[in-house]
């Protein structure tokens, strides 16, 4: 089942792969039972941490996007 440390592995392989179905299969678990368990777990902390695990991966891809853009561009991201 989801032991602790599994959530915790999922978490990281999320954030880092944006990915549900990717970050289950790392830890041997199916992209259904993920979801399962988040709804099962909504408003605790797994789930709170499912939406930073999002954002954080969302705010990376935007950084490095924004990198790549020539300075003479000169565009803010706000």
């Amino acid at each position: 089942g989801w032991t602790l440390a599994r959530q915790t592995a999922f978490l990281r392989a999320l954030s880092a792969t944006h990915s549900v179905a990717e970050a289950a299969q790392s830890v041997g678990m199916s992209r259904q039972s993920a979801y399962r368990l988040r709804s099962r777990l909504k408003g605790q902390p797994f789930d709170l941490a499912w939406e930073v695990a999002f954002h954080h991966s969302f705010d990376v891809l935007a950084h490095a996007a924004v990198d790549r853009i020539p300075e003479r561009q000169n565009i803010h991201v706000g």
